[in-house]
């Protein structure tokens, strides 16, 4: 672990992670900038600001697809940012 987040996602950028651990980091992903994120059959555990973080400004332009992860989570989200990502195929819809 470090104290910055494992991966930072510059603007327009795109980040695929697969089977990949991100433990005791600041952050495992840090949005600089809108991109993508997709992100399949990782762990993520101890980061001090939870799996992703995403700056309030970004929040509705970062994409964040994929599934089977366990640990990913978007804290302090704006309900409409949060909306638009499906995290985890499996989690059922609110419609």
């Amino acid at each position: 672990g470090n104290g910055e987040c494992g991966a930072y996602i510059e603007e327009n950028g795109k980040l695929v992670l697969e089977k990949v651990t991100l433990t005791r980091n600041k952050c495992g992903v840090g949005f600089a900038g809108a991109g993508s994120l997709e992100a399949r059959g990782n762990k993520f555990s101890d980061n001090t600001l939870g799996a992703v973080a995403v700056s309030p400004l970004q929040g509705d332009k970062a994409l964040i697809t994929g599934g089977g992860n366990s640990g990913l989570l978007v804290p302090g989200e704006k309900r409409a940012a949060a909306k638009k990502r499906p995290i985890e195929e499996d989690v059922e819809s609110e419609e």
